[in-house]
C-alpha cells in the first residue's frame, strides 16, 4: 500500500493546468520544512483544512499523489527517533557554535542540505507539526480513565518532496467534486 499526500493548491478555474503543472513547489521563506514539494499525509480534512486557511473557504483544490509505503527516502521527524535524536543534537551543536542565533528547522535542514550528505540519501521529509490545528473531538482515547494520557489518533503528518520523482501516482485533483475524477479517502 502506497502512502496518499494531499497537496491544497489555489484554485484559479484551471483544472486540466493544475494537474498537468503540479505539484507546486513552495520556496517560502516560512517554510517550515525549507523549500520543496509541500503536502499532507493521507487526510483531506487536514488538506482541506490547510486550503482554507491560506486561499480561504471555496478558492482552493486538494490534489493527490502517493509515494512507497517504505521511507526509506525520507528523513522522517515525525517516527523515526534515531533521526530525530540526531536532529536534536545537530541543533544542540548549532546552537553552542554561534550561541547568539535561534536556529528553526528550516535552517537546520538547510545545514544538512549544503553540510553533509543529506540530499544524496533523501527526497523528502516527513514531520508531525504540532499546534498547527486545535486537537478535534473524537482524536483521542484515553488509556485508563485516571490518567491524562490518551492515545492521539488523527495525526497531521506533512511531507515537504524534494525531488518529485519518488511520487509513484499521478498528481490528480480530488476535491471539490466538481473537479474530481474520484475521491478516494474521507
Amino acid at each position: 500500500m502506497d502512502r496518499i499526500l494531499l497537496q491544497a493548491v489555489e484554485d484559479r478555474d484551471n483544472p486540466d493546468a493544475i494537474e498537468a503543472h503540479g505539484p507546486f513547489y513552495c520556496s517560502d521563506k516560512k517554510a517550515w520544512l525549507g523549500p520543496g514539494y509541500y503536502f499532507w499525509e493521507h487526510s483531506l480534512e487536514v488538506a482541506k483544512w490547510w486550503g482554507e486557511n491560506i486561499y480561504g473557504e471555496g478558492n482552493y483544490v486538494v490534489c493527490r499523489s502517493s509515494i512507497s509505503e517504505s521511507l526509506n527516502q525520507i528523513y522522517d521527524l515525525g517516527g523515526n527517533p534515531r533521526i530525530i535524536e540526531e536532529f536534536v543534537e545537530l541543533a544542540k551543536f548549532l546552537s553552542i557554535t554561534n550561541p547568539h542565533k535561534v536556529y528553526f528547522c528550516s535552517q537546520i535542514i538547510e545545514y544538512l542540505k549544503y553540510k553533509t550528505d543529506f540530499l544524496r540519501l533523501y527526497k523528502g521529509i516527513r514531520a508531525l507539526p504540532l499546534q498547527t490545528r486545535r486537537i478535534t473531538q473524537g482524536s483521542r482515547i484515553m488509556f485508563h480513565p485516571k490518567y491524562p494520557a490518551y492515545l492521539y489518533t488523527r495525526p497531521e503528518f506533512q511531507f515537504c518532496i524534494l525531488d518529485k520523482s519518488i511520487l509513484i501516482e499521478r498528481y490528480h485533483i480530488i476535491y471539490p467534486p466538481k473537479y474530481a475524477e474520484e475521491e478516494v479517502i474521507g
